[in-house]
């Protein structure tokens, strides 16, 4: 079988295959190579799992890790994670977002994975992942950038000065389904610290949703 991995999004994809017989009836024959190409809808998704390989490519039948997804994203724009479990993902401890980017857990309220990012996939493609279960947990602090997505999360940032999630000339961010616990690990940040930034948070159906919040006193900040 053939995956492409998430970094393909947007471009196409190839891959050559030949057909052998097994020689029976008479000698065992191989065709000539031929090459089959075709197009990888955006957006490009990488799946996580706490299970996950740390060398895979991070697409939706072999998931990385978070430190995984990460690196493989690199300075690529439109990039989203997805994770796939209810575990606790203890590193990295910081996550940078990229412009377009998301960082998205299975407690993001949609009608469904395709719904939520837009997609149709072919008919016989590999089942894609539930959403509106439990949320994972990330002992990270996140930094947002322009149109990024943060749902279906729930934020325990790291022991000392370490923040929920930070944003500075950021604008069209988006916040759902989000818990943010700055007690939990003994975090002395604000939860959010947005400078001349703005973001929007987005109530989930059937009274699940929204942002909240957990700290102790003066740690939410937003600066215009």
């Amino acid at each position: 079988s053939f995956t492409a991995p998430p970094s393909a999004a947007g471009t196409d994809v190839s891959f050559t295959y030949t057909v052998s017989d097994n020689g029976a009836p008479g000698a065992a024959q191989t065709s000539a190579a031929a090459t089959v190409t075709f197009a990888v809808a955006s957006p490009a998704i990488y799946f996580v799992s706490s299970t996950g390989s740390s060398t895979s490519s991070c697409a939706l039948d072999v998931p990385c890790t978070l430190t995984r997804a990460v690196a493989a994203i690199g300075a690529n724009i439109n990039s989203h994670i997805f994770i796939v479990d209810s575990a606790n993902h203890a590193a990295p401890s910081s996550i940078v977002l990229n412009s377009g980017g998301g960082l998205i857990g299975q407690g993001v309220t949609a009608a469904s994975f395709d719904a939520l990012f837009g997609i149709t996939p072919p008919a016989g493609s590999t089942a894609r992942p539930t959403v509106g279960l439990t949320a994972p947990t990330l002992q990270a602090t996140v930094t947002a950038n322009t149109l990024s997505h943060i749902r279906g999360l729930n934020l325990r940032p790291v022991a000392g000065a370490n923040k929920g999630i930070t944003a500075n000339g950021k604008s069209g961010i988006i916040l759902t389904e989000l818990t943010i616990n700055m007690t939990t690990n003994g975090a002395t940040g604000n939860a959010l610290d947005f400078t001349n930034s703005s973001f929007s948070y987005l109530a989930g159906t059937g009274g699940v949703g929204g942002l909240v919040i957990t700290a102790t006193t003066g740690h939410g900040q937003q600066d215009h």
